[in-house]
């Protein structure tokens, strides 16, 4: 599933012009971005128009999916990466997938210096109408995956983007399989009843403005009894 995560989401939009590029450096200065560690070898280096570029993913899905899943990696936000990067190396996120895009050295230095944009304007809300339909796709989907104890949703829009419909789970993390599981069924619900806005899952049980809007502003559409 795509996208699974802010920064994924920011990507997207920014690919499809609906995000200025500065939006991308303001997500991946403060979001998590995974990178793998060839055994006894140095970091993964890729070359862009002549320029070389760090090999950076946006999930441990799409680090998965580019067979990189197994080996060692770190997870680290982009501005810690870029502070312990050469001033020369850009980052490569997700090459070799529909949504790669290259993140020039000049970039990746206003990420390392602080420079990004001033803090986005979120803006939360509910959905009007109501998806009642993929709602209830999601809920019946639920129902069969035991990690899910709970589900609310919301509508966020970040600046002047779209708006993205927010799926917060909260998880039953004694249910190893949980992640695949709650991806899978959100995915069933989207291809049976599908909506204009695209779709982010965020955990209710971390810490974010979002999850703890989600909690205090609106009412479960699930809840496992």
């Amino acid at each position: 599933m795509f996208p699974t995560n802010t920064l994924e989401t920011t990507l997207l939009h920014v690919r499809r012009g609906q995000s200025p590029p500065e939006a991308l450096l303001s997500a991946l200065a403060d979001q998590p971005v995974w990178v793998p560690l060839p055994a006894g070898g140095p970091l993964p280096l890729t070359t862009i128009g002549g320029h070389p570029y760090v090999t950076v993913y946006t999930s441990a899905e799409q680090l998965a999916r580019a067979g990189a899943g197994n080996r060692r990696q770190i997870r680290l936000t982009g501005r810690q990466l870029a502070e312990r990067l050469p001033v020369d190396l850009g980052f490569a996120v997700n090459p070799g997938s529909a949504s790669s895009l290259p993140v020039t050295a000049e970039s990746i230095a206003r990420i390392r210096d602080h420079h990004t944009p001033a803090d986005a304007r979120v803006l939360l809300g509910v959905p009007h109408p109501e998806p009642y339909h993929l709602l209830q796709a999601l809920a019946g989907g639920f129902q069969a995956v035991p990690g899910v104890l709970e589900a609310r949703r919301a509508l966020r829009r970040i600046d002047d983007g779209p708006e993205t419909l927010m799926i917060g789970i909260r998880p039953d993390r004694h249910v190893p399989t949980w992640p695949r599981e709650v991806r899978a069924a959100v995915e069933q619900a989207a291809r049976l009843t599908p909506i204009a806005h695209d779709i982010e899952i965020v955990l209710l049980d971390e810490q974010s403005s979002t999850a703890n809007w989600m909690l205090t502003r609106t009412a479960p559409f699930y809840a496992r009894h």
